[in-house]
């Protein structure tokens, strides 16, 4: 191996390793004013408050649960699921079972609701997971469903589409489903300051792939931390006061849907 490939594999070593260690410092940020999510997690919260009231007994079978952070949210029999090849990646608590969500491992008409949450962007044929929900919820049964309309590439390769609620709406009904209620994650302040927190904190010293100005760009955001974080509170802050004082519903980062199993 030349001098100059050794050096490039050394410093791609080296940002790759501290990137995930800084990022994972910053993950343990509690999701206040100082985290860039916030804006979304604000809404995405409460939404998911409101539809707790459809979701009160029975099984709820949580399809793509990843570390299961709403387990103990629904207060009730609790099944996860989680497709096998994320075994050993993102799981720190393993789900209840593994299973593909194009043919689920349950029986029909056999448990009382399902979530999906935050994962049907990353399905590459929704409708054939949508009509194994169908199959196996009890009649009556309701389905919660989160989706973004608007986000950045995430998940790649495996995130394929963005929803309206139309879009949603015509997924859903085409499969057997009627529509209960449709929340939005807040309106357009709220999704402009999401995109530009998200931008700012994780892509503004990130955008160069030459490995060497990123080490650069990288120390430089390790030392403007506290400037970025005060900024971010600053943009939460103003965004929330904004997106109170005018709310257009064309414009949201996301969707809480609750359908029912008609």
């Amino acid at each position: 191996m030349s001098t100059s490939n050794t050096y490039r594999s050394v410093v791609k070593s080296f940002v790759r390793k501290w990137y995930i260690k800084y990022h994972g410092m910053l993950a343990r940020i509690p999701k206040s004013l100082l985290h860039p999510y916030y804006l979304y997690w604000m809404y995405y919260i409460r939404n998911l408050s409101i539809a707790r009231k459809y979701f009160s007994s029975g099984v709820l079978l949580d399809i793509g649960c990843g570390n299961q952070d709403f387990a103990d949210f629904f207060g009730k029999k609790y099944i996860g699921l989680d497709y096998p090849v994320t075994r050993s990646i993102h799981h720190s608590v393993p789900p209840t079972i593994y299973g593909d969500g194009y043919n689920l491992p349950i029986k029909s008409v056999s448990v009382q609701s399902v979530a999906l949450l935050q994962v049907l962007e990353h399905l590459s044929e929704p409708s054939r997971v949508i009509s194994e929900i169908y199959r196996v919820l009890k009649p009556g049964g309701y389905l919660l469903l989160t989706a973004p309309m608007i986000s950045q590439i995430h998940g790649e390769p495996y995130d394929f589409y963005r929803y309206t609620k139309y879009g949603i709406t015509y997924l859903l009904e085409k499969n057997g489903f009627e529509i209960v209620e449709v929340l939005e994650n807040g309106s357009f302040y709220a999704l402009m300051g999401l995109m530009l927190n998200i931008y700012l904190f994780y892509h503004f010293f990130e955008v160069d792939r030459r490995y060497f100005v990123k080490v650069i760009l990288g120390t430089l955001k390790v030392l403007f931390t506290p400037f970025v974080l005060l900024t971010i509170v600053f943009i939460n802050i103003l965004c929330v006061i904004l997106d109170i004082t005018h709310r257009d519903p064309a414009f949201t980062s996301n969707y809480t849907v609750i359908a029912r199993r008609a």
